[in-house]
């Protein structure tokens, strides 16, 4: 009998084969961003959304604004008419590797009348009086925001 002390041809083959699936298959989720990332995204601006929404018809008189950066978003605490421009750093919810534009709307600050509608809404090509919010990540993703202050996912 002899005396086995190394790896057979086959062996290492079979398994630089089974290395090779785990890591084209396994890894890229681990390390790559996930698909749910960009509906997290999605809820958490919704959310806000609404937050700015309730504050103005629960608190009249006072500006309510959610503000959208390329980096983060978050509601602007405003105490009196004036809006504010900035989002305490605590209020941020910051976001990577997703793209948010607003379509056919230069303004990514959303102001909230005392009826709960925006008051900078300016008509979209694909629906009349509304405002879209297009998320791009893994997926694209969509948010409408209809001029009577419905605010809702496509």
């Amino acid at each position: 009998m002899i005396n086995q002390r190394a790896f057979s041809l086959i062996e290492l083959v079979v398994t630089m084969i089974i290395i090779s699936i785990l890591a084209v298959t396994v890894l890229p989720k681990f390390f790559g961003s996930s698909d749910f990332s960009v509906y997290t995204v999605r809820d958490q601006l919704i959310s806000q959304l609404k937050a700015a929404q309730l504050q103005a018809l629960n608190q009249r008189g006072v500006c309510h604004n959610l503000l959208i950066t390329d980096d983060y978003f978050g509601l602007v605490r405003n105490s009196g008419v004036t809006c504010g421009t900035a989002v305490n750093t605590g209020d941020r919810i910051d976001y990577a590797d997703i793209n948010i534009d607003v379509l056919n709307n230069s303004v990514r600050d959303f102001q909230f009348d005392p009826d709960g509608r925006v008051t900078n809404l300016t008509t979209d090509a694909g629906c009349l009086d509304c405002l879209t919010i297009k998320l791009t990540g893994s997926e694209v993703l969509f948010i409408v925001i209809e001029s009577e202050g419905y605010i809702h996912a496509l």
